[in-house]
């Protein structure tokens, strides 16, 4: 999964895939491999994550799984973190959907996702304004 390109998906109002404008996508979307004879050429191979993100940014770790910020929250959606399987199946939710805030258990705006080699998780909690501006480190079991 590692040589998989994937969409981040986000903005606008489309709420299904566009393989030819991926940073207009509102589903997490595996477009193909990066390189090699079977370079992608704009062929989706699967997607997930659909109507689940405000303003969504992601990355994938070491072990292909993927990892979603929405930085943004209306409707119950958003201010959380979410860990995908490669096929797209959700393994944790992290942060309260919808519910904005700096206590412990919550994010206000997540923008940014990393993981350490010893699972460690390091969340950047704000994306500008009055959001939170912090780095909330989590234990690899969080």
């Amino acid at each position: 999964m590692a040589d998989l390109v994937y969409g981040a998906p986000r903005g606008g109002n489309e709420h299904h895939p566009y393989v030819d404008r991926p940073r207009r996508l509102h589903r997490l979307a595996a477009l193909g491999p990066a390189h090699g004879p079977e370079r992608h050429s704009s062929g989706l191979i699967r997607s997930f994550g659909a109507g689940m993100f405000v303003f969504p940014h992601g990355i994938v770790d070491k072990d292909g799984d993927v990892y979603v910020v929405d930085a943004d929250g209306k409707n119950g959606k958003g201010h959380v973190v979410a860990k995908f399987s490669p096929d797209g199946k959700v393994l944790m939710t992290l942060g309260k959907p919808g519910m904005p805030g700096d206590a412990p258990g919550y994010f206000y705006r997540p923008s940014a996702v990393a993981v350490a080699p010893d699972g460690t998780i390091f969340v950047a909690d704000g994306h500008g304004g009055d959001s939170n501006a912090r780095i909330v480190k989590l234990a690899p079991d969080a």
